[in-house]
């Protein structure tokens, strides 16, 4: 009887680290995939930005007005830093893994600057794709 209490309580309290193993790795799981959402949410318009940056680019052909020319200038320097931007967190973003060494709590803090990050590149996109756009079609109402 006692071998079997004695089992019993292995059994129990490697059942209750496992779940608290599992547990720990679904916390992960779903923080990883929160923070590659905003990456996947804004990736695609990497091509938009480019095209609209282009479009910009062939506006200021016709441009004599040095403001316009300078406001033309500004944005399409805000779209490629903020494709640099995007580079640049894909280049420096590092999956987390086991082998890493890090503890759960170390990946967990990784992921939350990480997150921060891509929230940066995906508010330089948005709006200096927004800005873009509209001035694009201004100028096409001209």
């Amino acid at each position: 009887m006692n071998r079997s209490v004695y089992l019993f309580v292995i059994l129990s309290i490697t059942l209750i680290m496992g779940c608290g193993a599992n547990s720990n790795e679904a916390k992960l799981n779903k923080r990883v995939s929160e923070v590659m959402a905003i990456h996947d949410e804004v990736m695609p318009k990497m091509d938009v930005m480019v095209e609209h940056e282009n479009k910009l680019k062939a506006l200021k052909v016709g441009v004599t007005d040095e403001t316009e020319l300078g406001h033309l200038d500004r944005q399409v320097g805000q779209l490629q830093e903020a494709g640099e931007l995007m580079m640049s967190w894909m280049r420096k973003f590092s999956m987390p893994s086991a082998e890493s060494g890090q503890s759960f709590e170390e990946t967990m803090k990784y992921l939350d600057k990480e997150e921060k990050r891509i929230i940066v590149v995906r508010d330089a996109m948005n709006s200096s794709l927004e800005e873009a756009m509209e001035t694009v079609k201004n100028y096409k109402n001209k």
